[in-house]
């Protein structure tokens, strides 16, 4: 998803700065095949909600603050909810190659559309 320009201007007067610097390391090293994987990430998540942006950051077409959708989203991985590993691996990755702020935000929005879509997916019909 691309950010709008009012979330990249939240997004940018509210930076992590060194908020992330910790799991850099930690998350280079998750696997998919280790359950383990849900914490670590679970963790990511918890700071990303603990941060000034995400309390700001609206999204529009989801109807809530980032920190609701993205406070569930922790809660539901820490809880062994079934997600895909890929979806996380673009987040892992903006996070362990110290992107900028708004990248490492984009992929959490795309995380967060590709959990819980504003829109079920379409039927399959049988013919």
């Amino acid at each position: 998803m691309t950010l709008t320009e009012e979330q990249i201007i939240i997004i940018t007067d509210h930076p992590l700065e060194a908020s992330l610097s910790r799991f850099s390391a930690k998350l280079r090293n998750v696997h998919e095949s280790s359950e383990a994987w849900r914490s670590d990430v679970a963790s990511l998540l918890l700071a990303l909600v603990g941060s000034k942006a995400a309390y700001t950051t609206s999204l529009r077409q989801m109807g809530a603050a980032m920190w609701q959708r993205n406070s569930s989203l922790c809660s539901r991985t820490s809880k062994g909810a079934r997600f895909r590993f890929d979806h996380f691996r673009p987040l892992l990755d903006a996070v362990t190659t110290n992107s900028c702020d708004t990248d490492v935000w984009a992929a959490v929005v795309d995380l967060i559309d590709a959990v819980n879509p504003s829109t079920p997916p379409p039927r399959r019909i049988n013919i």
